[in-house]
């Protein structure tokens, strides 16, 4: 969330129109993927002979970090797709009006993004649960072995090598009790969610934007962006 939350403040921020398309566009792509084959991707990338993992920073092959690596690689971009369609909604004269009065990009932050982007973060957070928590081919496959595992993969030992139905269905009930309070405590917040495309292509006057500070942290996210979603995609096409 954090990682897409602040991706999709530069994009707005920034206004660069290539570096929006690209990234939007790789947005998409991580959405089409099949998990079994960005895994893979994944994997070339945070492996032990992979383009990070090469450097021992502590990233095992397989394991609890790299299934958390190929969730974030599925998972922020539809935080980034979201969070700039709902920043992209706000008026334009809140940034002028925010520029007119030199307000400070903090305050900018606190007043004009954090009532939008606040009330999405729980819903936001339900999504990413529910789709990390109905997970089966990236735990399998980067997982490494029982102490990393969900009632996904649970329920498919439970079929596929003991056969015991009981057990199967005791799980399934579980995970669909899980899964639907989850659902209901969600369902009575707002979340209203439009598509990412621009209104005009007008730049947004905005007065946060020039700092070094804010270029640096823009940087960063950027980076961010590129190395859990971006490099993935490159390596699956090597």
């Amino acid at each position: 969330i954090m990682i897409g939350l602040f991706c999709a403040r530069t994009l707005h921020k920034r206004r660069i129109q290539w570096l929006t398309q690209l990234v939007l566009s790789v947005s998409f792509l991580a959405f089409v993927i099949p998990s079994s084959v960005a895994s893979l991707g994944i994997v070339a990338v945070w492996g032990r002979t992979g383009i990070v993992g090469g450097l021992n920073l502590g990233v095992e092959p397989f394991g609890l970090w790299m299934v958390i690596l190929a969730h974030i690689f599925f998972n922020a971009p539809l935080v980034i797709r979201i969070c700039f369609s709902v920043l992209n909604s706000q008026p334009d004269f809140y940034w002028k009006l925010a520029a007119q009065n030199k307000i400070s990009p903090l305050e900018t932050f606190i007043k004009i993004e954090c009532p939008v982007l606040i009330p999405l973060i729980i819903p936001l957070f339900s999504i990413i649960f529910l789709l990390c928590f109905t997970s089966f081919s990236i735990v399998l496959m980067l997982g490494g072995g029982p102490s990393v595992t969900a009632l996904e993969v649970s329920i498919y030992h439970a079929v596929r090598f003991n056969y015991d139905l009981p057990l199967a269905a005791i799980l399934s009930v579980v995970q669909i009790f899980i899964c639907s309070a989850i659902i209901l405590l969600s369902k009575p917040l707002p979340f209203n969610v439009m598509a990412p495309v621009q209104k005009n292509n007008d730049v947004t006057l905005r007065n946060d934007n020039m700092s070094f500070l804010s270029i640096f942290f823009d940087f960063f996210w950027v980076i961010g962006f590129i190395i859990f979603v971006l490099l993935p995609l490159i390596a699956l096409f090597f």
